[in-house]
C-alpha cells in the first residue's frame, strides 16, 4: 500500500503550460501509471488547449469537475503560489503539492490560516514531491531510482535527493512511499504528520527519516522534537533517522531522537545498515 497517493490518484498540474510544469508532468506521465494519473493542467487564460495530450483548464475547480482529480502539483512563480494553493483548497482537493521555492512567509501565513479546517493537505512549498515506487510520481523526485517495497521514507533534503535515492535502491530494500517534505519554515505536512500516516499504513513496516542539519532554524529543530515526543508517547513502527550535518546542534538533535528509540545514522553510507536494522527480527512482524 502507500500513503497520500496511489495508482488511482488523479492529478492536476497547476502551471501546466510553463516550462517546469510541462517538463515535469511529461516525466511523471512517463513513469509507471502516470498517463492514467495525470489528467489535467491548469493555467488561467489557457483553458481549452491540449498540452502533450493533457487538457488544460482555466481553473482548478473546472479541471476537477471535468476529470474527478483529487491531487494537484504546483509549478508557478513564488508570488502566485499562495493563490494556486488556495485555489486547490477551494476546489476541495485531497492534497496540494507545492514544488515552488521562495514563497514569501507572509503569503504562507495567510494560506495556513485559510486552510484550517479544510479537507486539503499541503505538501510544501519548496518540496520535491512524493513517489510510490512502481505506481506514481508527483513532483521532481528521481522515481526511476526507487524500488517498490515496505519501507517508508520522509526527507527534508533536496540537493542530496538523487544520491540518497540511488543508495536506497542499492540497499536492496524496497519502499512503500517516499515523501519529500518542504524545506521552508512555513509549510504544510511535517515529519510528525507523515509519521502518523506511515504508522497507520498496513503496507509500511518501518520508516526512515532523512534531514540535512545545516544552518537550520529553530522551527526545523522543532519538527524533530515534536516527532520525538510523539514517538515517546505512542506505540509505533520502527524508525531510523539519517541526519546529515555536523556540530553541537546536530549532535543534540541526534541525541534527542536516539533517546526515544530512533536508530540514528550520520552519514549517507549508513543508510543500508539503518534500513537493515529496521527489519531485524525483533522489529517484526508488521504484515
Amino acid at each position: 500500500m502507500s500513503i497520500l497517493i496511489n495508482r488511482r490518484t488523479r492529478v492536476i498540474t497547476q502551471g501546466m503550460t510553463g516550462l517546469g510544469g510541462r517538463l515535469h508532468t511529461a516525466r511523471c506521465r512517463a513513469y509507471a501509471y502516470g498517463r492514467k494519473c495525470f489528467v489535467a493542467g491548469v493555467t488561467p487564460g489557457k483553458g481549452g488547449q491540449v498540452m502533450d495530450g493533457v487538457p488544460v483548464f482555466d481553473t482548478v475547480r473546472a479541471a476537477r469537475a471535468a476529470t474527478g482529480a483529487d491531487v494537484s502539483v504546483i509549478y508557478v512563480p513564488p508570488l502566485l503560489a499562495a493563490g494556486a494553493i488556495l485555489e486547490a483548497v477551494d476546489a476541495e482537493l485531497d492534497l496540494a503539492v507545492c514544488v515552488t521555492t521562495g514563497v514569501p512567509d507572509a503569503d504562507m501565513d495567510r494560506v495556513l490560516e485559510r486552510m484550517r479546517g479544510s479537507r486539503t493537505r499541503l505538501l510544501g512549498p519548496n518540496c520535491p514531491g512524493l513517489v510510490v515506487p512502481g505506481d506514481i510520481a508527483v513532483g521532481i523526485l528521481p522515481a526511476e531510482n526507487f524500488a517498490s517495497g515496505r519501507m517508508g521514507v520522509m526527507s527534508r533534503t533536496g540537493a542530496r535527493g538523487p544520491d540518497i535515492a540511488r543508495r536506497l535502491a542499492a540497499s536492496g530494500m524496497g519502499l512503500s512511499t517516499v515523501v519529500g517534505i518542504g524545506g521552508d519554515a512555513m509549510g504544510g505536512l511535517r515529519f510528525i504528520d507523515v509519521m502518523r500516516l506511515f504508522d497507520a499504513d498496513p503496507g509500511t513496516d518501518g520508516v526512515l527519516m532523512v534531514d540535512e542539519l545545516g544552518a537550520n532554524s529553530p522551527l526545523d529543530a522543532a519538527q524533530e522534537r515534536d516527532l520525538a515526543n510523539w514517538l515517546r508517547d505512542h506505540p509505533h513502527k520502527p524508525v531510523a533517522a539519517l541526519l546529515l550535518g555536523t556540530g553541537p546542534a546536530a549532535d543534540a538533535r541526534a541525541a534527542t531522537l536516539a533517546n526515544y528509540g530512533v536508530r540514528v545514522g550520520r552519514d549517507v553510507e549508513a543508510m543500508g545498515d539503518l534500513l537493515a536494522a529496521l527489519v531485524a527480527p525483533e522489529c517484526l512482524p508488521f504484515d
